[in-house]
Order: C-alpha cells, then sequence, then structure tokens
C-alpha cells in the first residue's frame, strides 16, 4: 500500500552506507501516523513503511537509487525496526567491497598506471589522485604514474626487465613518468593539493608471480 505523493509522511533516514567516504545509498523509513483508538477499542493502526524520495546526495550531487519499497506492516515499529537490520545486513553481505576484491597487481595498475596527458602536470597530478582514489581517506604524500601500455608495464617482471635484487626488476626500457608530491597548500581531504613533475626514466618495481605489485622507485 502507497499513499499518494502529496498524503506520503515526512521521511526519516534509518540507514546509510558509505565506501571510502562516498555515499553509496541510504534507506529511508518512513511510518504513516497512527490513528487514534477508539475508546473501549483495542484495534490499532498498522505500522506502513512507505518509499521515500532521497533528499541526501552523494559528492557529485547524484541521488541514491536503493530505496525501501512500499510495505504494509502490522507488526510492531520496533519490530519493523529489526526486519529491516536484518534486509540491510543481508544485502550487503553481498555486495563486495574494493578491497576484497582488488588484487595487488590491480592496485598496483590502479595507482601506477595511466596514458599520456597533455595536462599540465600539477593539474594532472591534482586529477588523477583524486580519481584513482589515493585521496579518499587521506592525502598520499607522493605518487609515480607510469604513463605507457598496462602490457609493457607488467612485461618488466619478465623479458621487459632485468632481476635486480630479491624480487624487484628493473625496466629495460625509460617511460615517461609524472611524479606528484604533496604541497603545503592542501594535506587533508577533500582539499588534497599536488605538485607534478614529468620525466623520463626507467623504474624498479617488485613482482609477485610475474605481475608488477609495488613501485619501488625510478633509476
Amino acid at each position: 500500500m502507497v499513499l499518494p505523493s502529496h498524503k506520503r509522511p515526512n521521511c526519516k533516514i534509518f540507514w546509510h552506507f558509505r565506501i571510502f567516504g562516498k555515499l553509496v545509498f541510504f534507506l529511508s523509513l518512513c511510518f504513516h501516523p497512527p490513528l487514534q483508538r477508539r475508546k473501549h477499542s483495542s484495534q490499532r493502526k498498522p505500522c506502513l513503511l512507505f518509499p521515500c524520495k532521497a533528499t541526501e546526495k552523494n559528492q557529485k550531487g547524484e541521488r541514491p537509487s536503493l530505496r525501501v519499497l512500499g510495505v504494509v506492516d502490522t507488526m510492531p515499529r520496533m519490530l519493523a525496526y529489526s526486519v529491516l537490520v536484518l534486509f540491510v545486513a543481508l544485502l550487503l553481505g553481498s555486495l563486495p567491497t574494493l578491497a576484497q576484491r582488488e588484487t595487488r597487481h590491480g592496485k598496483f595498475h590502479r595507482q601506477h598506471v595511466a596514458a599520456n596527458s597533455r595536462l599540465d602536470a600539477r593539474l594532472y597530478c591534482n586529477l588523477m589522485m583524486q580519481r584513482r582514489g589515493m585521496t579518499n581517506v587521506k592525502c598520499k604524500p607522493s605518487n609515480t604514474f607510469i604513463h605507457g601500455e598496462a602490457t609493457a608495464v607488467d612485461a618488466i617482471c619478465n623479458n621487459g626487465g632485468i632481476h635486480s635484487s630479491d624480487n624487484y626488476y628493473d625496466s629495460n626500457s625509460a617511460f615517461e613518468l609524472t611524479v606528484c608530491r604533496l604541497t603545503g597548500g592542501g594535506t587533508a581531504p577533500p582539499n588534497c593539493n599536488y605538485r607534478g613533475r614529468v620525466s623520463t626514466q626507467q623504474v624498479r618495481v617488485a613482482c609477485v608471480n610475474g605481475l608488477p605489485v609495488h613501485f619501488k622507485q625510478a633509476l
């Protein structure tokens, strides 16, 4: 049962869920005000849950897409809350997080491998550090982007590189690099501010099972 929009009660945000500070979704819980009990009557108005229009937006101004569906609930309010919490718990259990599904090799590519850019180095660093998820929780102090094909970077751990020591390999060829370093102008999210420097150098990476997993240094 769903009331017409002009008769719906005010919404109360019941649950919201964020990943790395970004709003992914929230659930709104709406209760229709119960009717007054009649004298000498034990009949009570059922508690109703209605879909509520999302009023909170994420950082991009997008509204969450998940909302509570209209449900008729004759249970007491606290029991209704418990049922909804159980629903949310089951739902969250089915959502893999970035940390769970990202491998070390995948993280290396996310943080260090990128196509060439014509942007000014400072603008590039400020854009890419945010886009690649290195300014969500805190501002990463420094990061190096390797500009090249993903296959060429992966090849450093095989015939595209030479063993240095332990599990470190040096690239045979030089890559164009952009080195981003945090400046004093902004050191805390969301105001991380970086300066950039472009160079062409060989690189040293750590390899596991024939794939790069850590950027060590430029040579």
